[in-house]
This record gives C-alpha cells, sequence and structure tokens, in this order.
C-alpha cells in the first residue's frame, strides 16, 4: 500500500466583511471546528461565507451573488449609503502550500457589482520559502510588476503589463484560479524555474477545484424528531 499520498487540502481561515449580517469576523479553523451559539446568532452566515466561496469557484460570482439576491448578500450599516465593499478572504493549507485568496466586490444599491480588488498569496516548499503574488485592481495587474525590455514596444509591454485593461469598465466577475495568461506572466517573472510556474498554476487550479467540490449538508431535527411512518403491504 502507498502511503505517500498527499492528504486533502483544508480551510485554515477565513475571514469576512460586510457580508450578509457579517460586519468584520475573522476565524481560524481546525480540522474539525464545531459552531455553537443561539438562534439568530450568525452561524448560518459563517457557513455561508464557505458555501458563497464554493458557489463562486463552481458557476462565478454573478450566480452566486444572485442566487442569494444582490441587494441582501452586502450588509447595509445605513440607509444613505449607496454601495457596499464586500470582502471575503480564505486560507487553504496542503501539504506542500499555503495559499492565501481574497477579493472584494463592491455592491452599489439596487442592482450590479463590480470586482474591486483580488490579491493571491502562495507559499510552496517545505517551509514555504517560495513566495508568489498576484493582485488586480479594477481588472489591472498591479502585482507583479514588469519592466519593459529596451527592444520592447511600449504598446507590447503595456498588453503584458496590464492583460486585463479594463480599468474603464466593469468588471463583473473574479479572475481566479487564475487559469489563463496571466499567471503564466507573473509567476515566471516571480519563480526560480519553469517547473516552479507550471507547480504554482496547478497548485491555484486544484485549489479552486477543492472550493468548487465543497459540499454543505442540513440536518432538520424536527423533522428527525417525527414519528416515521409505517408501510403495510397487504398480500
Amino acid at each position: 500500500m502507498d502511503n505517500t499520498a498527499e492528504s486533502q487540502p483544508r480551510i485554515s481561515k477565513i475571514w469576512a466583511k460586510n457580508f450578509r449580517s457579517i460586519e468584520n469576523f475573522e476565524m481560524e479553523l481546525d480540522p474539525l471546528t464545531v459552531l455553537v451559539g443561539p438562534n439568530a446568532s450568525g452561524k448560518s452566515n459563517v457557513v455561508d461565507v464557505l458555501r458563497f466561496m464554493s458557489d463562486t469557484a463552481q458557476n462565478g460570482l454573478e450566480s452566486a451573488l444572485t442566487t442569494r439576491r444582490v441587494d441582501q448578500v452586502a450588509r447595509r450599516s445605513s440607509p444613505r449609503i449607496k454601495a457596499t465593499d464586500i470582502e471575503i478572504s480564505v486560507n487553504i493549507e496542503g501539504d506542500s502550500y499555503s495559499l492565501e485568496y481574497e477579493f472584494v466586490v463592491r455592491v452599489p444599491v439596487g442592482s450590479g457589482h463590480k470586482v474591486i480588488r483580488e490579491k493571491t498569496r502562495l507559499a510552496s516548499g517545505e517551509i514555504r520559502s517560495k513566495i508568489l503574488e498576484i493582485e488586480i485592481r479594477n481588472g489591472r495587474l498591479i502585482k507583479p510588476q514588469f519592466n519593459r525590455p529596451d527592444d520592447m514596444p511600449t504598446e507590447v509591454y503595456d498588453g503584458f503589463k496590464n492583460p486585463f485593461d479594463s480599468a474603464s469598465r466593469e468588471i463583473p466577475s473574479i479572475a481566479f484560479p487564475f487559469n489563463s495568461i496571466i499567471p503564466g506572466l507573473a509567476f515566471f517573472r516571480q519563480a526560480r524555474s519553469l517547473q516552479d510556474t507550471v507547480q504554482s498554476i496547478k497548485t491555484l487550479n486544484e485549489s479552486d477545484e477543492f472550493l468548487a467540490d465543497m459540499r454543505f449538508y442540513h440536518i432538520f431535527l424536527n423533522v428527525l424528531r417525527e414519528p416515521k411512518k409505517l408501510r403495510v403491504n397487504i398480500l
């Protein structure tokens, strides 16, 4: 029997701000974490942070928002507020890596939304010594910075520097897991080798699949308490 197989990744920390009834919440998660509290204390909303991340990874941000009704997802601290920034962050721990991912989406009163920022930090290796980072703001690649080679035309450099080039339009969806030319360019400038680049992109995609594959189960105690109906077959 092969005992060298890697264990499944797990979520080690979640953080949310202005999500449903949550004003500002942060929690570290053990392999087994139990939430205990009275009714209407916010337990379901904490779980829904994870479900929201899973729905986003599986079906996209717009679907995750509309499923919950956009106007009810964002916490409104005052009726005079015209828009609310929802901030969500999740840490994923694997055998050989740690992944931190966060995004900020602005939800105005009424309808619509815009992705303001995304940030990913990937630490890999036995001592997590290989650090790779990507940051996108308003659809433009901020980190890593690219220095234009002397022989590269400016218009070509701009295309590499800001692959999304969408600062003038609404950003309706997130880019995670960056499964395109974006991580290839970003990681190639930070990674020590092509192998590190390929492995990093693979880790991002596996983390995205892990979030999308999460399952949530509801136990309805009132239903369990009800007596079972016997079925009698008359021959």
